[in-house]
């Protein structure tokens, strides 16, 4: 069977209500997809909820369905992670944004650090970032978008996360002091109890400054590294994630 088509609507409520889709969902679905009037399709609202529906009216800016029962979906981690990393140049954010959404991050927080001052992110990129969770979220088969914060200073982050009981990890690069974690080693990340949440802090492509390193430390994060090898600051965040969902018996 030919798996259904799924739409992102935030505004779904319950069975039997109709309700139209946005203008960009309505042309993903008649003019990208071409799906007539009846087809059967998924729609969820970001929030943990599915439900099967029924295209009704068809217009490439004004689709309207009808909501039918819900579905029982199981596609949401364990451990509820926050991911906090340097804006990087070009689209590589982009990237990180729609990988970490395939890892199931519950929250991401956009960063400008010592290395990356010269990045900033407009209210147009903080949209388009929004919209690439949105549509990863779609591809992978999740029903919780993550939240995309906005763009802060690594100290303002700091002072935030230190309210976050969890595990708090910060990704340094192999030549910076031994780290308290082995992220090579599984076996040692699952000494450690799996946590409820955790936050992982991942750097620009100049990496972490000593200070910065040494801030994030004073606030409880445990330096660890991904290996002997420098990795791109863009894949940092996806091999990270599956590493830990790995340990954790989370995937």
């Amino acid at each position: 069977m030919t798996p259904l088509h799924r739409f992102y609507a935030p505004d779904l409520n319950r069975e039997g209500d109709e309700l139209l889709l946005s203008i960009e969902e309505s042309h993903h679905l008649t003019r990208v997809l071409r799906l007539p009037y009846g087809t059967s399709v998924k729609v969820f609202d970001g929030r943990g909820r599915e439900h099967l529906a029924t295209v009704k009216h068809e217009d490439a800016k004004k689709v309207s369905i009808e909501v039918g029962p819900p579905i029982k979906v199981k596609t949401e981690p364990i451990v509820r992670v926050t991911l906090a990393f340097a804006i990087l140049k070009g689209r590589k954010t982009d990237r990180i944004i729609r990988d970490a959404t395939m890892l199931g991050v519950t929250a991401m927080s956009p960063l400008t650090t010592s290395r990356s001052l010269n990045n900033v992110a407009t209210p147009k990129e903080h949209n388009r970032w929004r919209s690439i969770s949105v549509a990863s979220a779609k591809q992978c088969g999740r029903t919780v978008v993550p939240t995309v914060n906005e763009l802060s200073r690594l100290s303002h982050f700091l002072d935030t996360a230190k309210r976050i009981n969890g595990q708090n990890l910060i990704l340094v690069e192999p030549f910076h002091a031994p780290p308290s974690i082995d992220i090579k080693a599984p076996a040692s990340l699952r000494a450690v109890a799996r946590p409820n949440t955790a936050c992982i802090m991942v750097g620009p492509e100049g990496g972490w400054t000593a200070e910065e390193i040494k801030q994030a430390t004073d606030s409880n994060f445990s330096p660890i590294t991904l290996g002997p090898r420098t990795l791109r600051a863009e894949a940092v965040p996806l091999v990270a994630l599956a590493i830990l969902r790995f340990a954790w018996e989370d995937l």
